[in-house]
Formats: C-alpha cells, structure tokens, sequence
C-alpha cells in the first residue's frame, strides 16, 4: 500500500472520527489519566516525560500539546503510545468506527457492543412521551411541553438507579423511577449513546445525579429534527425543545457543556445556530465558541452563537417570560 492510499485513507476516517476521538482513544486502551486533560509528562514513546503534555480535543480531532514534541491530533497520539506503525493505527481506529473486519491483533471494543445492546433494551422498554406522562409534566413544568415530541425523546416508566457504595466501591440499586430517556449519535448511526434522566413528582429525582450517560457522548447529538441547510445546536435539552417550539429549527442537543465543543457536523450543513445558556463561569459560553471555532477552521458551516444577555439565563427562561409578559399586556 502506498503513501498516497494511506493518506487518503487517515482523511477519510478523520471524518468519521471528528468529535468521537475520546471515546476512540479509551477504547484503544488509552490510559484514563491520559485524557484527563491535565498538565502531566508526556507519554508518548519519542518524548517519554521530557515535556509537559496536555490532553485537550479542542477541535474534536483528539487534540493534544506537549512542550517538547509539539502539538497532534488522535492518529498522531495513539502511534505515540502504543508504536507498531501508522498502518496498524488507521487499521485500529477503522475497526472501532466499523469501517473495515478487526482482527485478533486490534481492539473490538467489545464493552462498546455491550452497551449498544443495553441502550436498545432500555429503548425496547420505553415508551413514546406522550401528554400526562412523567416527562411530559417534567417539561410542561419548564414551559416546554410540546403537543408531539421529537422521537429520538422517549419515557421509562420504572428506570432502575444505581449508586455506588462510597465503602465498597460496588454499584447497588437503589430504586426503579420514571425516566427521560434521550437517544443520541454521532456520524456512525450504528453507535448511540442514552442520556437518562432521573424523576421524581415532576422534577429531577436526585439532585445532580440525576442525569447520566450511557456510552460516550463525545461528538453525538440528540437529534430533534432532520436538518436542512441550516442546524440549530443546543447545550442543554430544555434550550433545544425551547429553540424548536419558538423558531421552528431543526434543533439537536449536546446534553452536556463538554459535549457541546465537540459536536459532529454532518455534511451538507451550511449555517450552524449555537443556543446555550449564559453560565456566570462561561463555561457553556466558552464550548459554544469553541464549536464555532472549529466549525470556522475546518470550514464546516458558518457558525453564529447566541446567549442570552443576563447571567444565569436560559433560552427557555427567557422566552417562558416574554410570553409571560405578553399575556399580561393583553
């Protein structure tokens, strides 16, 4: 094979790739603490702790920096650590993504498929949201509440809830509770991922616990609604249902701020609409610009970000009130 195949080839999977590096990268045995995007010694082979390294996937493209041996990207990483040629790396990266057979020699991620099956179990035993049900009111309580929902939205009626044992460090149940459920992806429709959400008497069951992630997120959206041209993005899920009910986008979902930065544009998208909350630490701020960095860099779409002007606000807060507002005027 030659060097122009396997250039062309690493493009072709960076594409697959963007935004799911870290979930890549853990899945070919890339040390937790590695990703853990703090400042440690590096561990790549070549540099072995000289410099100062730091995990970042700024731009969803496994992003990382050393001092000494520069800055690089997920392939770049991955042959850092574990050696044996770039061949052998785009060959791993192809089969974690699905694209080519794994041999024996290449991780299978077999806890991913393990995941895949429960995701579709726990889907199998959902329900449409529907009105009155416990996601309905939960979200009609946040002035959201739709007539239809969106299908990728979904309602568990009895939702077992796990804690760990702060003693022991084992997992016990430790109730059954009405859930959301969330279904997302990113570029590969074959790997989703299940945000969960906790409730009790129409509000989050356990503080902020009450929202967990089955499989990795990194890049996938809850999609609201097929896009057109044109794809509004939010951070949070009460900001997407509240986007789509007053512009009528097509809206998809992050769910986390992390999650946010490392969004997978489809192609064929011109114009992305970033919506997030206006956190007083900028957090969600600050992923927000970042997605729309990357979406300049890589010239993905044109990006426009908007948050609302006082600290603290919600898209959905904000308009709850303007209606509000309205109907006391009239």
């Amino acid at each position: 094979m030659d060097v122009k195949e396997i250039e062309q080839r690493i493009a072709t999977v960076a594409l697959q790739a963007q935004g799911r590096w870290t979930e890549i990268l853990r899945a070919l045995r890339v040390a937790p603490h590695v990703l853990s995007g703090k400042l440690l010694p590096c561990p790549l082979r070549n540099c072995a702790h000289a410099g100062r390294f730091r995990y970042s996937d700024e731009f969803g493209m496994g992003n990382y920096q050393c001092t000494r041996c520069g800055p690089g990207g997920g392939f770049k990483l991955l042959h850092g650590l574990h050696g044996g040629g770039m061949l052998a790396v785009l060959r791993a990266v192809e089969s974690y993504l699905g694209m080519r057979e794994a041999d024996g020699q290449e991780c299978a991620a077999a806890s991913s498929g393990k995941e895949q099956r429960l995701i579709q179990e726990l889907l199998a035993q959902s329900q449409p949201v529907r009105r009155g049900d416990p996601v309905d009111r939960y979200l009609r309580r946040l002035g959201v509440g739709m007539t239809t929902y969106p299908a990728a939205l979904r309602c568990h009626a009895e939702l077992p809830f796990y804690d760990r044992d702060p003693d022991t460090g084992v997992s016990r149940l430790v109730c059954c509770t009405p859930a959301l459920l969330a279904m997302m992806e990113g570029c590969s429709p074959a790997h989703k991922q299940l945000y969960r959400l906790y409730l009790l008497d129409d509000a989050p069951a356990f503080g902020s616990r009450s929202a967990k992630m089955l499989g990795h997120a990194d890049g996938g959206a809850c999609r609201l609604a097929a896009p057109a041209g044109t794809l509004a993005l939010a951070s949070d899920l009460v900001t997407a249902l509240a986007v789509q009910l007053r512009t009528g986008q097509a809206v998809w979902c992050a769910m986390q701020p992390e999650n946010l930065a490392r969004l997978w544009v489809p192609d064929g998208i011109r114009r992305v609409r970033i919506y997030c909350e206006h956190s007083p630490d900028y957090r969600v701020q600050s992923a927000a610009y970042t997605l729309a960095r990357r979406c300049v860099k890589y010239r993905l779409a044109l990006p426009e970000v908007y948050v609302p002007r006082h600290p603290g606000d919600t898209w959905a807060e904000v308009w709850v009130r303007s209606t509000q507002n309205c109907v006391r005027a009239a």
